[in-house]
């Protein structure tokens, strides 16, 4: 989806949260719309289960919504050597590496994340917090 953006489980994980300056933001970029990975879906999980204590219905309804507004992509065995290269020129985590080569793969132009480095270019995509605007 050239042009699109790339959402981080961060930004998806405050649709379910109950944060009055942050919820109302995410809410309004899932409905928008953007591309996710199967990363990001594992994630959302584990945080809706280990953090937030959700039940299996509720994270599986959780999923579902975030399928229904985002085009979720898989990791293909491919982006993990481009993950370790933007891990090594970067200094970025090996997850967060792994966010920005599925969103280069996708053609994102924007990766929104909470915990990336706001601003920062890697080739076509930026990371944009959209919590600072």
């Amino acid at each position: 989806m050239p042009g699109s953006r790339f959402l981080d489980s961060n930004i998806l994980i405050y649709v379910l949260a109950d944060d009055p300056r942050r919820t109302p933001i995410a809410e309004k970029i899932l409905i928008e719309g953007g591309v996710a990975s199967v990363q990001v879906l594992n994630e959302i999980s584990n945080v809706c289960s280990r953090k937030l204590r959700m039940p299996p219905t509720e994270i599986h309804h959780a999923l579902k919504t975030v399928r229904a507004y985002c085009k979720v992509v898989p990791i293909t065995e491919e982006l993990p050597t481009l993950a370790l290269s933007i891990m090594e020129r970067y200094s970025l985590s090996y997850y967060d590496a792994l966010i920005i080569a599925t969103a280069l793969s996708e053609e994102c132009n924007e990766v929104l994340s909470e915990d990336m480095h706001h601003g920062l270019k890697i080739l076509n995509t930026r990371i944009v917090n959209p919590f600072l605007r």
